[in-house]
């Protein structure tokens, strides 16, 4: 079966926290894979379809050269798996900033 998406995965690996601001639970992982208008991240927390979390990626090499600057974005939860952890998160850009 032939993926039909609009614009292409990239595989990245780097640490990501997602804060929800409602709950004020902040979960850490690492991101799966992104494209220019989302991204899976594997969550050390499960979080619901529909909930906004404000999200914070560092890359590893970018740390690893001592800088500390991220990409923010607010996420829309598009899906989560049920088992976990780690709990696979799917979401949706509402918002994107990048260094």
């Amino acid at each position: 079966m032939t993926e039909q998406r609009s614009l292409p995965r990239v595989p990245l690996d780097a640490e990501v926290t997602l804060h929800d601001s409602v709950s004020d639970v902040v979960a850490h992982g690492r991101v799966t894979n992104i494209t220019m208008e989302g991204i899976s991240v594997s969550s050390d927390v499960p979080f619901t379809p529909g909930q906004e979390l404000k999200l914070r990626v560092v890359a590893e090499e970018d740390r690893e050269a001592g800088l500390e600057e991220a990409m923010v974005a607010t996420l829309q939860v598009l899906r989560c798996s049920e088992e976990g952890p780690p709990f696979e998160v799917a979401g949706h850009f509402l918002e994107l900033s990048l260094p």
